[in-house]
């Protein structure tokens, strides 16, 4: 059976921990028998407090790490209380009985602080990137990598932040034990896929996600303030820079209505509002609101107030 320590602090980032220690439990319970042994130690015994406010009761002090252990070091804002020249001489005598090294996200600072990362290669959070790299200038930053392998030695891990500590337990439970159940947990974890090491952290699919909101955003706000402009869904989608199905697409699960619905509700709010606040006749305030006539424009708050009755 294989140790895997985590040593926690207060302030740690909860997931760091919580992910990787879920990836080894569920290869014990699909995997017929116990690959694992996993404890939780922090660095006097005592319980812990995450960031997001969950307590840990541990299972001993750092100093319990077992002999030839897998050590993981997990990362977050407790970090900064760690880095001193006694919690790192630790550190050092800990990584030297580990039989393998691991950190999660900002983890890495701390075996970056132990000299455990000298000349090596790393990785961590994206944001912490230029910061760590500054730090640390005789540890070679892989910079956006989800996870880093050192086998030159002792075994070293490094992964990039929070969910990427997931990837790299994965990676190291298919090393351990086999690629089937790493591929099996994976699916029991509902995960969309298994990302290799050299992925970038930065989603491209979240990247176009981001994108598309921003301009979703942008055209809502143009409908608002502009009612009496050619608000046709051609006229809108050319403005978002989508093809017309596209962009119902992501308009419809953003908004969560069709553009016509979204122009006509903003086009009668705008109305109400000139009615109430103007001495415009309806026929002008028709016509400041992009409706073709008055009756066109009474249709349209009638069937407004109507769904709002509903």
């Amino acid at each position: 059976m294989l140790e895997v320590s985590f040593l926690v602090f207060d302030d740690v980032q909860a997931l760091d921990v919580c992910g990787p220690l879920e990836v080894f439990a569920t290869a014990n319970e699909l995997g017929g028998h116990d690959h694992y042994d996993t404890r939780i130690l922090s660095p006097a015994g005592a319980p812990v407090r995450a960031t997001n406010g969950l307590r840990w009761v541990v299972d001993g002090a750092w100093e319990d790490l077992p002999d030839a252990a897998t050590m993981v070091v997990p990362g977050g804002q407790g970090i900064h209380a760690l880095r001193t020249t006694d919690m790192a001489d630790q550190l050092g005598r800990l990584g030297a009985r580990a039989g393998r090294i691991a950190s999660v996200c900002t983890g890495s600072y701390l075996l970056a602080e132990a000299g455990l990362l000298e000349g090596k290669r790393a990785s961590t959070h994206w944001a912490k990137e230029d910061d760590f790299a500054s730090a640390f200038p005789s540890t070679t930053l892989d910079r956006d990598s989800l996870y880093q392998t050192q086998d030159d030695g002792k075994p070293i891990w490094t992964s990039a932040g929070v969910s990427a500590g997931m990837d790299m337990a994965l990676a190291m439970l298919e090393r351990d034990v086999g690629p089937q159940l790493a591929h099996e947990v994976a699916q029991w974890l509902v995960l969309s896929l298994r990302r290799g090491g050299e992925e970038a952290q930065r989603s491209t699919a979240l990247k176009s996600q981001a994108l598309h909101v921003r301009e979703i955003a942008r055209v809502q706000a143009f409908v608002r303030n502009n009612p009496a402009q050619d608000l046709r869904i051609e006229a809108l989608a050319q403005r978002a820079t989508m093809s017309v199905r596209n962009f119902t697409r992501r308009f419809s699960a953003e908004s969560g209505m069709s553009p016509a619905q979204f122009v006509r509700e903003a086009r009668c709010a705008h109305a109400r509002r000139l009615l109430a606040a103007s001495d415009r006749s309806i026929d002008e305030v028709a016509a400041a609101c992009g409706f073709q006539s008055r009756q066109a424009l009474r249709r349209a708050l009638d069937d407004t107030a109507t769904q709002g009755e509903h």
